[in-house]
């Protein structure tokens, strides 16, 4: 189940590209330390296991990696596209470890078709199955020490029985239901 990417087009990226600049400009006007990945190339793709893959892009970090106190995660993602992200970030990963943070990265999956469902008749609510764990961090929402989560297109049960065993004396996770159908995050 490969689907075609589509390009951004160039307005938005320049317009995306402008309005970061802004943010970043207000929050280094208020004393908070902006680090930026570093610099991939997107164009050429890279190996998998299922053969090469396009890369997506580098617009939400917050997918990637999910903090718990001083702990740090790398997401298993399920996006072929977005199987590499995390690189992009290790010279700032390098640099949080060395002041102190906690630093792992959850089993990356193969991303073989046996982890996609085929839309066939309705009858899956997600489009990814149990066959590796994998989540987003952008599908869970902190409180205190209470982890409240939702599976999606991205997050399996699996995913999120392997960071509760993970994370099993530091938080909770419970479980929300979305009322959307085609829940991402």
């Amino acid at each position: 189940m490969r689907r075609k990417a589509k390009s951004v087009p160039q307005d938005l990226i320049v317009q995306a590209s402008k309005d970061l600049e802004t943010l970043i400009n207000i929050l280094a006007s208020e004393g908070v330390k902006v680090r930026r990945p570093d610099l991939m190339d997107f164009g050429r793709g890279l190996p998998l296991q299922i053969g090469r893959c396009p890369m997506a892009c580098l617009a939400n970090p917050r997918d990637v990696f999910l903090v718990v106190g001083d702990l740090i995660i790398e997401c298993p993602m399920s996006d072929r596209g977005r199987y590499f992200e995390a690189f992009a970030f290790r010279t700032i990963l390098k640099d949080l470890f060395k002041g102190g943070a906690k630093w792992i990265s959850a089993p990356k999956p193969t991303l073989l078709d046996e982890l996609y469902y085929e839309p066939l008749d309705g009858k899956f609510p997600f489009s990814i199955t149990e066959f590796e764990p994998t989540f987003d961090a952008a599908d869970f929402l902190r409180f205190g020490d209470n982890i409240v989560g939702q599976l999606s297109h991205a997050t399996n049960n699996f995913g999120v029985k392997w960071l509760q065993n993970i994370l099993q004396e530091k938080v909770e996770i419970s479980l929300i239901q979305s009322l959307c159908t085609s829940a991402l995050h």
